[in-house]
């Protein structure tokens, strides 16, 4: 303070500030959660669709063409519609099925081991049962990479 007197200061307050409630994360797996997606993506997509290119039907095909040409261009525009949708459907299908399937193979090396850490083995019979297991579920033989880096000049 000027006059040389000490003057008190207010303790500062603490302010708290309410949070929304976080969702845990998910515990499905990503495959099932796309699966999911897909479900309401084809169930949805085609629905707004149909009544997307019905409105382009009457509005621009009906006005510009006549009669039998005006089906033939809606019913050309519809099945290439219908195959697009199919094909990426089928793609995500796909993605879905073999993100699942590696970590349904995952989850079975995982298992394997507890079996066999549960199972009172010494160790070096341990790390071979689990090993074989690893390499019956994934295919693979685990072991060093080897890995080529490029020169830098």
């Amino acid at each position: 303070m000027p006059d040389g007197t000490v003057g008190t200061y207010a303790q500062p307050r603490t302010v708290h500030v309410m949070e929304e409630p976080r969702r845990p994360p998910s515990r499905e797996p990503e495959g099932a959660r796309n699966l999911h997606r897909l479900r309401w993506i084809g169930l949805l997509l085609p629905v707004a669709f149909v009544w997307a290119f019905e409105i382009l039907r009457f509005l621009v095909l009906d006005q510009t063409y006549t009669g039998d040409n005006a089906h033939l261009i809606a019913a050309t525009l519809m099945a290439g519609a219908v195959v697009v949708f199919a094909v990426g459907m089928a793609y995500f299908l796909d993605r879905a099925q073999r993100q699942l399937v590696a970590q349904n193979k995952d989850l079975s090396v995982t298992h394997a081991v507890s079996s066999a850490v549960r199972g009172g083995l010494s160790l070096p019979e341990l790390m071979t049962q689990a090993l074989e297991q690893a390499v019956e579920q994934t295919g693979r033989w685990p072991g060093p990479s080897t890995w080529t880096c490029p020169r830098m000049v």
